[in-house]
């Protein structure tokens, strides 16, 4: 799009030389080529934004949603992180449209409808969904290979979602459950597959050199900056909560450490409590939850068991714990406004 031809493009950074010795290599990009390099994850990321607001919103309400929009655009580390011309940007994209479109799958109830010859759009409309996230997955998997674990969730959720629901026979239960699985696995593969051509001569062995690789290039990694490797539990105590809670959230004052994880238990709590209430009432905020809370276990999970304390390692955790701030500033509201009237009833009868 910028009109530049692969002649043009910079030489791979040798982290073995300092930055004279890589500029005279070629190793530092244009500036013009770095701007078109970072224009479409600027692009990726203000469209992450309207789906994190979108995923908030059926846990919590719009304002939760608005909240949690806020908060991504106030943070400083994840305009510095996701403006770069690397992989988190798409990263995120991929893994919030999986979780997005997965809600869409599951949310609601068909109840005796589930596969009802009347209605066969509803179950269709579901496996589409179902398709994209798989499809949405497998971007997330091809930007960084720990991207590939949000299939988990939406495996999960929808799972979950078929033995909440209710059809005339088990058997067409069973058969749209297993195939809504292996639909959203399918897709995937196909984009996974098809976005690594390394992998088309053999995908699965191919895909295991891959994962091998990139072990073995953390290992080097932290050999060679010893100084940023958590090597213990100690280490992970100081350094993951305090890049998490402090030095990377939206606010990052003195004392913002216990305030943002008190507000990221609030919204870790509330998520919890309604993921698996079975009220009636609640049954789309319950498939709202599930989907949140499996996609930050599959998201940001492996990513909190870094080897490296580096900046952009922290991005899904970050941004799970931007969600549960936001879920957790307005359950918060609606507790002590819920509690304000309950004392003013009171009075009033006193």
């Amino acid at each position: 799009m910028g009109g530049y031809q692969s002649n043009e493009l910079n030489v791979v950074w040798d982290f073995f030389l300092d930055e004279a010795a890589n500029e005279a290599r070629g190793a530092v990009p244009s500036a013009g080529l770095l701007w078109w390099s970072r224009w479409p994850m600027a692009m990726l990321a203000v469209v992450s934004a309207a789906l994190l607001f979108r995923l908030v919103a059926e846990v919590a309400g719009r304002w939760a949603g608005l909240v949690a929009m806020l908060l991504f655009a106030g943070s400083g580390y994840l305009r510095y992180t996701l403006d770069r011309a690397m992989g988190e940007s798409t990263l995120l994209f991929g893994l919030l449209a999986a979780l997005v479109a997965t809600g869409y799958a599951v949310r609601g109830s068909w109840l005796q409808n589930l596969t009802a010859r009347s209605r066969p759009v509803r179950w269709i409309r579901r496996l589409g969904w179902i398709g994209i996230a798989g499809a949405a997955s497998g971007l997330a998997g091809a930007a960084k290979l720990n991207g590939i674990g949000i299939l988990l969730a939406c495996e999960l959720a929808w799972l979950l979602a078929c033995a909440r629901w209710r059809a005339q026979r088990q058997s067409r239960q069973f058969w749209l459950a297993i195939g809504g699985a292996a639909f959203c696995a399918a897709g995937a593969a196909t984009v996974f597959v098809g976005l690594n051509p390394y992998l088309y001569p053999d995908p699965i062995s191919n895909t295991r050199e891959m994962v091998l690789q990139r072990t073995t290039e953390m290992r080097t990694q932290a050999d060679v900056f010893p100084q940023d490797h958590i090597g213990d539990l100690r280490t992970w105590g100081s350094a993951v909560p305090r890049r998490i809670f402090q030095d990377y959230a939206t606010f990052s004052f003195r004392a913002a450490g216990p305030v943002n994880a008190l507000l990221a238990i609030a919204g870790l709590w509330h998520t919890v409590r309604y993921a698996f209430e079975r009220h009636p009432g609640r049954r789309r905020s319950q498939a709202a939850c599930q989907v949140l809370l499996l996609g930050a276990a599959s998201g940001a999970g492996p990513a909190l068991m870094t080897p490296l304390d580096w900046d952009r390692y922290y991005l899904l955790p970050i941004v799970f714990c931007t969600a549960f701030v936001a879920v957790g500033v307005i359950s918060l509201l609606h507790y002590w406004r819920g509690l304000l009237s309950w004392r003013g009833t009171r009075v009033g009868l006193l």
